[in-house]
């Protein structure tokens, strides 16, 4: 469990293909999951889907940008920053 008040988030994105699992595979998490590493280290993480795939909004893939992307990302960054994201617990 990362110590709360941790003064460093890492906020995980993954690439285009890829989605949040890409640091977290659930296949043997003890040994393949980044989040699982670095949290038994107290490192806080924020391990997200970009917009498009995984648990994440799908819209049209037309709308699908990299601006749209790197907004998406600062947006979550931002909030981040701000404290208004609460503390959350892996989706099941």
């Amino acid at each position: 469990m990362p110590r709360a008040g941790a003064s460093v988030l890492q906020v995980l994105v993954h690439g285009y293909t890829y989605g949040r699992y890409y640091r977290d595979l659930p296949y043997q998490p003890e040994t393949y999951s980044y989040v699982d590493r670095s949290t038994a280290a107290g490192i806080a993480t924020l391990n997200i889907d970009r917009i498009g795939t995984g648990d994440s909004f799908h819209p049209l893939g037309a709308t699908l940008t990299y601006d749209n992307h790197a907004d998406a990302v600062h947006q979550v960054v931002r909030a981040a920053r701000a404290g208004e994201l609460g503390r959350a617990t892996r989706p099941t």
